[in-house]
């Protein structure tokens, strides 16, 4: 009432709170651009990818997506069995998880210096109370296999060389043993 400076009034209202999910943050010790992973022929290299979820958030990381892989090579990723054979592969992180590596070894074709091509993690984080609400983040690093000298001949030679000519031919004759 007016008389004692009071006014009560009644309404209906309701408040919808979208869940949300942070960017994950992930870098790769290696990239795309300027500063490739160098594999030796004939030996192995390891490129880390590091998440986490966006800070301040109740956000979890779910898992990876690692594309790019080249099937002619073998990888080993977080100390798993090797994987050959494909161009694509999924990590699934324990439940929680909000920082985490993703390490993968890297093990070109044996006597091949073909490069392997750029290697994409695409993380996937949740937000923590509504595991349907997700969003994604990648980094990406190349592959460059470095061709190296493998064992030479140790070769003798017998004579000095000798070679004849004509106008359709050349024949040279090293000697080597």
């Amino acid at each position: 009432s007016i008389a004692d400076n009071t006014v009560t009034e009644n309404a209906n209202w309701s408040l919808a709170i979208t869940p949300q999910v942070g960017t994950p943050t992930v870098s790769a010790d290696f990239d795309a651009e300027g500063n490739p992973l160098v594999v030796k022929e004939d030996n192995s290299a390891t490129v880390t990818f590091s998440a986490s979820v966006a800070a301040g958030t109740d956000d979890v990381l779910t898992g990876a997506q690692v594309n790019g892989l080249d099937a002619s090579a073998s990888y080993i990723i977080n100390g798993g069995a090797p994987i050959t054979g494909v161009t694509s592969t999924n990590v699934t992180f324990a439940p929680g998880t909000v920082s985490t590596n993703v390490v993968i070894e890297v093990v070109p074709k044996e006597d091949s210096d073909v490069d392997l091509g750029t290697i994409t993690v695409v993380v996937t984080a949740a937000d923590g109370n509504n595991p349907g609400v997700t969003t994604t983040q990648s980094a990406s690093a190349s592959v460059v296999v470095d061709a190296v000298l493998d064992e030479y001949a140790d070769v003798g030679q017998s004579a000095a060389g000798s070679a004849s000519e004509a106008i359709t031919s050349q024949n040279v004759a090293l000697n080597l043993t």
